[in-house]
C-alpha cells in the first residue's frame, strides 16, 4: 500500500445489547487527515459527508440484540500510524455508554496496510 491515492476498506458494526430498542440511532465516524473519507455505506438507514474528515450516519431504530454494519472507504494520503473512530448515541435511556465508542489503528507502510 503506501502510494497516495490508493484505497483501505474499513468495517464497523454497532450493537444494541439492550434492554430496550434504541431509538434514533446516529453514529458518528472521524478519520485522520491521512485517510481522506471516500464513502461510508450503513447495512440500514444514511450516512452523509460531516465537513471534511467526518460522517454523519442515521440509522433509525435499533432493536435489541440486532446490529448494523458500516463499511467505510478511505483514501490513503500518507504513511503513517492512524486512528480511525466511531461514536454512536441514541434518544433512548441507556443503562451504560462505556460502550458507545471505538476506534481502530491503520497502519500504512510500503506493504499492505495492517489493522488491528
Amino acid at each position: 500500500m503506501g502510494a497516495a491515492g490508493r484505497r483501505v476498506t474499513l468495517t464497523a458494526k454497532v450493537r444494541n445489547e439492550g434492554p430496550d430498542a434504541a431509538r434514533n440511532v446516529t453514529v458518528v465516524f472521524k478519520s485522520p487527515l491521512a485517510l481522506r473519507p471516500a464513502s461510508i455505506a450503513p447495512s440500514a438507514g444514511t450516512c452523509r459527508p460531516k465537513g471534511t474528515m467526518m460522517f454523519m450516519c442515521s440509522v433509525g431504530t435499533v432493536l435489541r440484540n440486532h446490529s448494523v454494519r458500516f463499511t467505510a472507504t478511505r483514501t490513503v494520503t500518507a504513511m503513517g500510524k492512524f486512528t480511525f473512530m466511531g461514536a454512536a448515541s441514541t434518544s433512548t435511556s441507556e443503562t451504560s455508554m462505556r460502550n458507545n465508542t471505538a476506534s481502530t489503528t491503520v497502519v500504512v507502510s510500503g506493504g499492505a496496510p495492517v489493522t488491528g
